[in-house]
């Protein structure tokens, strides 16, 4: 963990130690942000499932551990109900993406961006209501169609799943995300035309199709 995690009789407050953040009048933990750097990361192995537990938990950043953070994603973070945000980018998660996040109703920022994911994006993301950033780019194991679903996800404004595996057409659903400013394609094994109501969104400004596009 962080050598500054440590209980003594002069630091026994978990709330005081850096990168946690709890309630003022619950005492309950909201936030995590345990995000590393070059001269900053967590230390020894770290285990996400220990923080299932803290169902108060509305903010998790766990990026950039590439030394002590892997293993799967469990499927039990889809317990934690208020979490808001989820960053796991940049570490050494690995396996499929778990179908229960779809469970977090409340999340509004997913960042599963270049770690070791494999196989076919759940469609459960597309029950996401309140998301607003979506990036599985540089994951070039997943594969499979782009979920239909997506297009439910009427409060996106960000989606990168740029350097992927996925294939087959752009689902035309993708026309219905009205909020969508940035979406990025690039490097995949899509193929087919674009689907004119995707060209049609009214706030994109960045549409990203670099690539081996057919």
């Amino acid at each position: 963990m962080l050598s500054t995690w440590r209980e003594d009789e002069n630091n026994r407050d978990c709330c005081k130690w850096e990168g946690i953040e709890c309630n003022n009048e619950t005492g309950h933990v909201q936030m995590l942000d345990l995000r590393g750097s070059e001269s900053h990361y967590l230390s020894g192995l770290f285990n996400i499932t220990s923080l299932v537990g803290l169902q108060k938990l509305e903010y998790l950043d766990l990026s950039s551990n590439h030394r002590s953070i892997g293993g799967q994603i469990p499927p039990s973070i889809g317990s934690c109900q208020r979490l808001r945000y989820l960053n796991l980018s940049e570490s050494f998660f690995k396996g499929t993406i778990p179908y229960q996040l779809g469970n977090l109703s409340k999340l509004e920022y997913l960042d599963l961006n270049r770690i070791d994911l494999y196989g076919e994006i759940p469609s459960q993301l597309g029950k996401l209501s309140s998301l607003r950033y979506l990036d599985l780019s540089d994951n070039d194991e997943i594969y499979g169609a782009i979920p239909s679903q997506f297009g439910s996800l009427s409060h996106l404004k960000y989606l990168d799943l740029s350097d992927t595996g996925l294939a087959n057409a752009i689902p035309s659903q993708l026309g219905s995300l009205s909020h969508l400013r940035y979406l990025d394609l690039s490097y995949t094994l899509l193929s087919g035309a674009l689907p004119f109501q995707v060209g049609i969104l009214p706030l994109l400004h960045s549409l990203r199709l670099y690539g081996s596009w057919p």
